[in-house]
């Protein structure tokens, strides 16, 4: 339990519907804040250029890179999603916190040199023909993009997620600040605001990761030492981050769902609105899982390994595995209710919601079966996170490639078989993937005793 679960409780240990409202509000500026500034200052800047009444195929083509710069830079940089995070939590656990910060460093150049190669070869490829002031903003872009994916992992490793939320909204907001006097000018200004912002965020993260890890060594590479989970650590960052894009990919890419916008990049606007839209209803969940995480999950998870490892009887240790898998159930069930009450208020008044937004209600449908799409993401990643929790990465791995090899057979299907089955494609293949991270965790809760056995015996 890091400093966040200790605040959070003292929040609820009041016992008052505000105390619950506080702390439901805290849990959703710290779990999804970073994200949810990057949307908003995103919207804001297109927003300020619309008014100044900027080229609007300008504010297009700027909103195209910058959609296709954060997904690419999440997928290169996710071989070290799972991989580093592990890192930091042997090096805590083995107290031997100095070596977080020198391998921090050299997997910042690992990555920087890796980001760099492959996005050289992106750039050439998807933006052919465009102004090379344009592709070497591109290129900076992503890498530093990669770079802050990286510094958001290592340190959500460490659960300062108040200095993390602290810097997106500064990073982001100096991008607000900077589109808003530079709105009447082109695309490459505003790419250059959009760099400028997040080069503030990545020095933050870099001084927060300084500061909380502190240590003479400068740069080290131990990270890099290969173990037995690596491959499967590496395997589900990937997987796990090209099932999220990939039915987007699909629908950017084909001929009669598509948009030319700029270079070979395209957008389809059939399909863009209302998965942004749907992607908004998982704020609560979310919030909510973070909240049980933090506060009730990890407690009975910690207390299940120490009783295990420091000779509790084995009446105490069966009793408190029952408490665990009650636990998870609560957790489950939480999330399931409030995705129903999500999704029902979204089916009454979605086609208000759109007409209030000026968009058209041809969407609607789309929108209905995307939401239902989210609750389900919502509830694999809640899976997903506690067969981490329990160490199964071989299960994470094979779920994360269920997810993506399904998501790309159904929404190739949903899209060849029209626009009425859009959608359908990311659900059914959420569905099946939840249903089967529900299999593997009775599977790994049956035998939870014994692995733990195991692994202390073998420690």
């Amino acid at each position: 339990m890091a400093g966040i679960g200790f605040e959070l409780e003292k929040i609820l240990q009041r016992e008052s519907y505000t105390s619950m409202l506080h702390a439901y509000s805290y849990a959703i500026i710290v779990s999804t804040g970073p994200w949810l500034f990057s949307i908003i200052a995103i919207l804001l800047v297109v927003l300020l250029a619309k008014i100044s009444k900027t080229n609007a195929e300008v504010i297009i083509q700027f909103k195209t890179l910058v959609v296709y710069m954060i997904s690419a830079s999440l997928i290169i940089s996710s071989i070290f999603q799972y991989t580093f995070s592990r890192f930091i939590a042997d090096s805590m656990y083995d107290k031997k916190t100095e070596q977080i910060k020198p391998n921090f460093y050299g997997a910042c150049l690992t990555l920087t040199i890796f980001s760099l190669l492959l996005s050289i070869c992106l750039i050439i490829i998807f933006l052919p023909d465009v102004d090379i002031v344009t592709r070497g903003l591109t290129l900076a872009t992503l890498v530093t993009l990669s770079l802050v994916w990286l510094c958001t992992i290592s340190l959500s490793g460490a659960k300062v997620y108040k200095q993390i939320t602290i810097s997106f909204f500064l990073g982001y907001s100096i991008i607000c600040v900077g589109a808003y006097f530079l709105r009447q000018h082109g695309l490459n200004q505003l790419m250059a605001c959009f760099l400028v912002g997040q080069v503030v965020l990545l020095l933050l993260l870099i001084l927060t990761m300084r500061y909380h890890y502190p240590s003479k060594l400068w740069l080290g590479f131990a990270f890099l030492r290969g173990t037995k989970a690596m491959p499967w650590l590496i395997a589900s960052g990937v997987f796990y981050n090209l099932g999220l894009w990939i039915d987007k990919y699909l629908f950017w890419f084909h001929s009669q769902t598509s948009t030319p916008v700029i270079g070979l990049l395209n957008l389809s606007y059939i399909y863009d609105t209302p998965i942004f839209i749907s992607t908004l209803t998982s704020i609560f969940s979310i919030a909510f899982f973070f909240l049980f995480i933090e506060t009730s999950f990890v407690k009975s998870y910690k207390n299940l390994f120490d009783q295990i490892c420091y000779g509790g009887t084995l009446a105490k240790i069966r009793g408190i595995h029952n408490e665990l898998i009650q636990r998870t159930r609560d957790l489950l069930l939480g999330v399931i209710k409030i995705q129903v009450i999500i999704s029902t208020l979204c089916f009454f008044l979605g086609s208000i919601f759109l007409k209030l937004l000026h968009i058209d209600p041809f969407y609607i449908y789309i929108l209905n079966i995307l939401v239902l799409a989210l609750g389900l993401s919502v509830m694999y990643w809640v899976l997903l996170e506690v067969l981490f929790y329990l160490n199964k990465y071989r299960y994470c791995t094979f779920i994360c490639a269920l997810f993506f090899f399904s998501n790309l057979i159904f929404t190739n299907i949903s899209i060849k078989l029209g626009v009425f089955f859009y959608g359908y494609g990311i659900a059914l293949s959420l569905l099946v993937t939840t249903i089967a991270a529900f299999l593997l965790i009775n599977r790994a809760y049956k035998k939870l005793e014994y692995a733990v056995f195991a692994f202390s015996t073998d420690g």
